[in-house]
């Protein structure tokens, strides 16, 4: 069983050539299925600002959430390396690389809402 306060040194911030800012792998190599981050849940209800609005996670089909970590930064990619594995009863969230990852690698997942930009 892993710590969680140790899983976040597996991945790191940087900026990325897709968009904005994102998450990059910190350690030599990841195989499938190893977690890479796990993030604790914070339900958001539909009143919360809309500040929160680009950041927000699709939770449940009732509301969205937010989450700690570096839930909120992972980039969107058709064909993901990483997917999110939530636990709803424990307000977790996973982190599972679906891929060999190495050092530098940017870390994408499939967003599961409406993309709000077009692609070139």
């Amino acid at each position: 069983m892993y710590d969680n306060r140790s899983l976040i040194t597996y991945t790191r911030v940087s900026k990325s050539t897709i968009s904005g800012w994102g998450v990059f792998l910190n350690v030599t190599r990841i195989t499938p299925g190893q977690i890479i981050e796990e993030c604790v849940v914070f339900p958001l209800t539909n009143d919360q600002p809309d500040i929160l609005s680009d950041h927000r996670l699709a939770w449940t089909d009732e509301s969205d959430a937010m989450a700690s970590g570096n839930a909120n930064l992972y980039n969107h990619s058709d064909d993901p390396n990483v997917e999110f594995q939530f636990d709803v009863d424990n307000r977790i969230i996973n982190i599972v690389s679906i891929k060999e990852l190495h050092r530098g690698d940017e870390l994408f997942k499939k967003y599961a809402c409406p993309l709000w930009w077009t692609s070139a």
